[in-house]
């Protein structure tokens, strides 16, 4: 699946298929979001889910890597050095 497909569909897919076939990459949190991001084949996507509202409303994806920065504090690297 492309980012053009996959903006295409409903939040609520873009959500299961984020749960379903995506790498969990980080959290972060704004205000009144909280923001869980996936890897997904070749793109990657947040998830904004409203804290008072408790469900995703609203996605952003990107290919960029350099707008990982936010998350680079949540991303646990350990298993990758081997400590």
């Amino acid at each position: 699946m492309t980012s053009a497909q996959f903006d295409r569909l409903s939040i609520k897919d873009q959500e299961s298929l984020a749960f379903a076939h995506g790498s969990f990459i980080g959290v972060r949190q704004e205000p009144e979001f909280i923001i869980q991001l996936f890897q997904l084949n070749s793109f990657y996507v947040e998830l904004f889910y409203h804290q008072v509202k408790e469900r995703a409303i609203a996605t952003r994806i990107f290919n960029d890597v350099n707008k990982l920065g936010p998350y680079f504090d949540s991303i646990d690297l350990s298993g990758l050095l081997g400590l």
